[in-house]
């Protein structure tokens, strides 16, 4: 079997019956597929919905364990634990897969693997109106969401690239984020194509907005970012031994780390600024400071040379930013990341920024080890 499209669902009776047609509209054999319904504990007729529909293809309901908490990522976790193809593709309960896009997948997908062992398949997707049923905006060569992602199962499974249990925002960001390290580790090849095979349809009532919201959704959101960009980057360098560490991929995990600690810096910071919560900002730093602790310690660095780092690639800083705040540049930064990083060394938050020193940030820099200490005394 080629494929196993799998389809995580909660209370999604108003819109997953659309979701079930654009999986049965595909020019693959009906045998050459399976859908996977990973229902999260629905109240309504989710799955009621596809019972009734009862579509001439291969297709399941797994169904959410009453000890287990909800969440996108566990349900996905289960469906791909019960999925039988050789190929993962996951689709939300509220959007769409273009009509006949699985034969282009497939087609490419059995061409590429002729050539190299390619595991992961990033097609592009489509922000959809469905109002006016067209595109609002293409995401290329995205490699944050699932959306329009083909994975293959044994590496996924050999390798246990699974979902985190316990998060419920950005779940899909650790997921890709830990398959990317170790594909870099592995130095295997992401497969790119500029074909859009998924239409995401935003709405307000997806399962993350269901169960989060306000204070404690922003609050869950920085930590969870921070763990789902951090966290698999740190784990490569824990699990291999340090003689045994190549360095471009000690770079790689440093220079991710690093940018994950960015983003939360300027997703606090616009956290603060549009929602007028400057009472979180202790819980918010308390959570940031963890993280960057676990940074400096493993890779042995300080977090002046941190900001060194930052400072030195001016240019990805303020991509970054404008990533961050939609597309602002210019946005005013209520602290700046120099001072936001030295409010936990103010012993030494005078040093002097080097601005010949190479920046990890940089994927072009000379295969520089940053910041690797001198031997001389």
């Amino acid at each position: 079997m080629f494929c196993s499209i799998i389809m995580p669902a909660y209370n999604a009776e108003a819109t997953v019956k659309r979701a079930i047609k654009s999986v049965i509209s595909q020019d693959l054999d009906k045998e050459d597929y399976e859908f996977i319904l990973s229902d999260d504990g629905s109240e309504d007729n989710t799955v009621k919905v596809l019972e009734d529909m009862n579509p001439d293809i291969n297709w399941s309901v797994i169904h959410k364990p009453d000890d287990v908490p909800n969440g996108p990522g566990n349900a996905r976790q289960r469906g791909l634990a019960a999925a039988k193809g050789d190929y993962i593709l996951f689709l939300d309960s509220d959007d769409l897969l273009y009509e006949d896009c699985l034969g282009t997948v497939k087609n490419t997908v059995l061409e590429a693997i002729k050539e190299n062992p390619i595991k992961y398949f990033i097609f592009s997707f489509d922000e959809w109106d469905m109002n006016s049923e067209k595109s609002v905006k293409n995401y290329f060569q995205d490699m944050t969401w699932v959306h329009g992602k083909v994975y293959e199962r044994q590496y996924l499974m050999d390798n246990a690239i699974a979902f985190k249990e316990d998060l419920f925002t950005h779940e899909d960001v650790y997921f890709n984020t830990k398959l990317g390290a170790k594909l870099f580790q592995d130095h295997i090849n992401i497969y790119v194509d500029k074909t859009p095979i998924y239409k995401w349809i935003l709405k307000p009532n997806s399962i993350t907005r269901q169960l989060y919201d306000g204070h404690i959704y922003i609050e869950k959101y920085l930590e969870d970012y921070l763990i789902s960009t951090i966290e698999p980057h740190l784990s490569i360098i824990l699990q291999t031994d340090e003689e045994l560490l190549d360095k471009d991929v000690r770079n790689f995990c440093l220079r991710q780390s690093i940018l994950g600690l960015l983003h939360a810096y300027f997703y606090m910071q616009s956290f603060i600024y549009t929602q007028n919560l400057q009472g979180m900002i202790q819980e918010n730093i308390t959570i940031f400071k963890k993280y960057l602790d676990e940074v400096c310690n493993l890779f042995k660095i300080t977090p002046q040379e941190i900001v060194q780092n930052v400072y030195n690639a001016p240019d990805i800083y303020m991509q970054v930013k404008a990533n961050c705040f939609n597309g602002c540049y210019h946005f005013v930064e209520l602290i700046t990341f120099n001072e936001f990083i030295l409010k936990f060394i103010p012993e030494n938050a005078n040093f002097l920024l080097n601005k010949d020193k190479e920046s990890v940030l940089n994927e072009n820099a000379d295969n520089v080890v940053p910041f690797e200490k001198d031997n001389k005394e």
